[in-house]
């Protein structure tokens, strides 16, 4: 069993499984949906895994453009919006399908926004390395709504998600999330939660605890919805300083970030994006970032130690 796996069973008790929903890179031998084929053998692995360790899963994602994510088939296909309507229902009823009742939540759609608050769309509809999502060509924003009814009509009991980045902060992208979700519950969409993926470099300095757990309670306040912090990350690069202030003032945001999180009393669960530093670099700078909360040996590093330490305040620890 590889390090990560042996620290993830130990220390954790919820895992992210990422790539869940990945479709076939084959061309389906049908049209689609159809012929659309998807490969399992990773998934049910790590299910496996999870399950016998009695973790909770949070699986990623059912609607992401990423272009690893999507096949060449549905990028270059010329469907329609029909069709392509038709092919995002059977990818997410067969994809919750299969873990029907395995999958606490799901990250649902992710990131639809850019950081103005419009939706992606265009040239840079899903980041700057992918100008070829069909999700959000032509349908947008129906999709979001398809994604959300199709999955909890398959799965009632799964908690799904809203899950986008730099909206811990009230700010364009934020406003666009947090409208989105009121106008989703005015229709009756089943919406159950708001994901903030929570990727701070140290270099922007220590966020503010206030203000990020009064960002949380509008979301409760105002729409009723719980906010759940998705995949925390503390990039540690970008300091100037030695490796062990570096950790320091890592540990110290990682600390924070709980605190808010407690503070607001409507945040449900903080997930870190991985075990151990020698993982991948979510920032993809050209330091190493070291982001997480076990270094490249899996030695616990100042961030373990902080939040062991902010969850032993709790009453039920």
């Amino acid at each position: 069993m590889p390090p990560d796996a042996n620290a993830l069973g130990r220390e954790f008790n919820t895992a992210i499984i990422e790539g869940i929903s990945r479709l076939a890179w084959d061309h389906p031998s049908q049209p689609p949906p159809v012929g659309a084929q998807y490969e399992w053998q990773a998934v049910d692995h790590c299910m496996e895994f999870v399950e016998q360790d009695g973790m909770r899963v949070q699986a990623h994602h059912l609607a992401w453009g990423r272009p690893e994510v999507i096949p060449p088939w549905l990028l270059g296909g010329g469907y329609s919006d029909e069709e392509t309507i038709a092919i995002l229902r059977e990818h997410v009823r067969t994809v919750v399908g299969r873990l029907r009742g395995r999958v606490h939540r799901w990250s649902a759609v992710t990131e639809p926004f850019e950081s103005d608050g419009s939706y992606k769309t265009g040239p840079d509809r899903w980041r700057w390395w992918n100008d070829n999502s069909p999700w959000s060509d032509g349908i947008d924003p129906d999709y979001i709504e398809v994604v959300f009814r199709e999955a909890h009509a398959t799965d009632p009991k799964a908690i799904l998600l809203l899950n986008d980045w730099d909206i811990e902060f009230i700010n364009p992208r934020s406003d666009a999330v947090y409208n989105l979700v009121a106008r989703l519950k005015q229709k009756e969409v089943p919406i159950h939660g708001v994901g903030m993926q929570m990727h701070l470099p140290v270099a922007w300095g220590f966020p503010d605890t206030a203000t990020l757990a009064a960002n949380m309670r509008r979301f409760k306040d105002d729409l009723g919805m719980p906010v759940y912090i998705t995949e925390m990350s503390v990039d540690a690069s970008g300091l100037g300083a030695t490796r062990d202030e570096r950790f320091a003032v890592q540990a110290e945001i990682y600390r924070s970030v709980f605190q808010a999180a407690v503070e607001s009393g409507t945040c449900r669960d903080v997930c870190i994006f991985g075990v151990s530093d020698n993982e991948t670099n979510v920032f993809e700078s050209d330091e190493e970032s070291n982001e997480f909360l076990f270094d490249d040996d899996y030695q616990r590093k100042p961030a373990y130690f902080a939040l062991r330490e902010e969850l032993s305040k709790l009453p039920d620890m």
